[in-house]
């Protein structure tokens, strides 16, 4: 049956006093949502705000966001195979953001582009299984107005002959270390690919 997340948040902002409308997590897990849209949330406010086991949601309209958007500090994107994009410029004060990739999801050239600059540090911790050539678009990190420190992560449990290596693209990580001397990237638990194609790193 067709989950209306519009219809769950409007018997919640009329039934909760001003008081009782933040929380400190929000977790959306339900196989039958096909969209967040625009005033989903209402008044309703969450400071850590995750998606988890959504196997049909296919748009997340940032608009939804806009009455909770200066209390978020934390998103975590997984299982969410129809899901293609969401952005994330709104979140001036985002602090963390963890992502799997299934599916269609990729950051693009505007998941993180805003007029907007600040100065809150992202650490983006990117979960490399499931990791494609094109899960990043080419500007998507460098068009971000503030530091951000990427976590290339693989699970420590998973054995090294299982890792695949990776690459790191020149016209990714070479603009988005130039753009701003805060910006880092951290591989953990895998290999890099070391090829011509690294030079310039050196």
């Amino acid at each position: 049956q067709f989950l209306n997340i519009e219809d769950i948040f409007y018997s919640l902002n009329r039934n909760l006093a001003p008081e009782e409308k933040h929380f400190k997590r929000f977790i959306i897990s339900n196989t039958q949502l096909e969209s967040i849209p625009h005033k989903a949330f209402g008044d309703v406010t969450f400071e850590r705000f995750e998606l988890d086991d959504t196997p049909n949601l296919k748009y997340v309209d940032d608009r939804a966001f806009s009455s909770t958007k200066d209390n978020v500090t934390s998103i975590m994107i997984r299982n969410t195979p129809q899901l293609a994009e969401m952005r994330f410029s709104s979140f001036q004060y985002l602090e963390q953001l963890q992502i799997k990739f299934t599916g269609k999801f990729r950051l693009t050239d505007e998941s993180f582009k805003s007029d907007l600059p600040t100065e809150t540090l992202l650490k983006l911790h990117l979960d490399t299984e499931g990791f494609t050539s094109s899960s990043i678009e080419t500007n998507a990190l460098s068009y971000a107005y503030r530091p951000i420190h990427v976590f290339l992560d693989h699970p420590e449990l998973s054995l090294k002959s299982q890792c695949k290596m990776l690459s790191l693209e020149e016209e990714i990580y070479a603009p988005f270390l130039a753009v701003n001397p805060e910006n880092r990237v951290r591989v953990n638990h895998c290999p890099v690919l070391c090829d011509c194609s690294i030079k310039w790193l050196f």
